[in-house]
């Protein structure tokens, strides 16, 4: 909760536990936070199905799993560097 961003994303995911919402970024607004906007009409949507038995950090960390760069080998980083990449 160290800044804006955090704590703005917090409260989303707050409200996207029992609303429909659309989060969208304030920074072409220059605006460092989220702008938080609910459904017009909540039952415009089925109810979400959330899982029982998943943490909030299991499903952070499902939904990210394979896209986070670990090593210094991986091919993401050594694009952003401009590093020679090995050919698969």
């Amino acid at each position: 909760m160290d800044n804006e961003w955090n704590r703005a994303a917090v409260k989303a995911c707050e409200m996207a536990k029992t609303l429909w919402v659309l989060v969208v970024s304030r920074k072409e607004e220059g605006v460092e936070t989220y702008k938080v906007d609910c459904a017009k009409n909540q039952d415009a949507f089925p109810d979400p199905k959330w899982p029982e038995k998943q943490t909030l950090d299991d499903l952070i960390l499902a939904r990210f799993e394979g896209l986070q760069i670990v090593e210094a080998d991986h091919p993401g980083l050594l694009r952003l560097i401009g590093a020679k990449q090995v050919n698969t």
